[in-house]
């Protein structure tokens, strides 16, 4: 689940511990809806806090931004308004997320235009100039950099189908796997020269922001930073 359907999750509990309900009953009500991955998680919670965990030991676990938001919420005596904080920050984080993407979709399709272009003119006008020079009987004169133009083009030609196949099949896989490689694209996009530097900016500033929130809720520095 992505932060937008974990904000919609926490909505979800903040409104029905403002109606009143207890915290067991929430969760007992809740971990009959949404996914498989929402199931599983109020599941786990649910059994946690029966065996008597405190509810940040139970949601915090790997979530240090959510445990510290709760934590905050569970000394005030206001989870609730709690909850409310850390789904506006799982919007926020969303939001902010989404216009870093959209600012990239612009150079991407630049990018992928440019591929386009590359493969329809190297497939499709390149080789109608080399049966020209073929006619003419100027193939054996013709620089090295036109010969290599020719020959790139001519690969293209007889293994389009193939290479299309392959592009298509290599982006559903990569789609298929875009959590399990989240860690390894993140690197990938940290190396970069300028999207690199913008996206480290961006990730410095959400921690900031992640930290200021935990302040405001009245956590000490040193747990906040933990």
């Amino acid at each position: 689940m992505n932060n937008a359907r974990w904000a919609i999750f926490w909505r979800k509990v903040e409104n029905l511990l403002r109606g009143g309900m207890p915290l067991l009953e929430v969760l007992k009500l809740l971990e009959r809806q949404g996914g498989s991955a929402q199931k599983e998680f109020v599941g786990n919670l649910r059994s946690r806090l029966e065996k008597g965990e405190s509810f940040t030991a139970a949601v915090g676990e790997n979530r240090p931004l959510w445990r510290g938001i709760i934590l905050a919420g569970e000394r005030s005596g206001n989870l609730a308004g709690a909850v409310c904080a850390l789904a506006e920050r799982l919007e926020a984080i969303e939001n902010a997320r989404g216009k870093f993407l959209s600012a990239l979709a612009y150079p991407f399709l630049v990018l992928l235009l440019c591929v386009a272009m590359t493969l329809l003119v190297g497939g499709l006008v390149v080789p109608r100039f080399g049966q020209l020079f073929v006619s003419l009987g100027l193939t054996d004169g013709l620089p090295l950099a036109t010969r290599a133009i020719l020959s790139f083009s001519r690969f293209l030609k007889e293994y389009a189908v193939a290479l299309i196949f392959l592009l298509g099949a290599g982006g559903f896989v990569l789609y298929l796997l875009r959590f399990r490689m989240r860690d390894f694209w993140e690197k990938v996009l940290e190396g970069l020269p300028v999207l690199g530097r913008l996206y480290r900016m961006f990730i410095g500033s959400e921690a900031l922001s992640s930290l200021g929130l935990l302040l405001k809720n009245a956590l000490p520095l040193n747990e906040a930073l933990a």
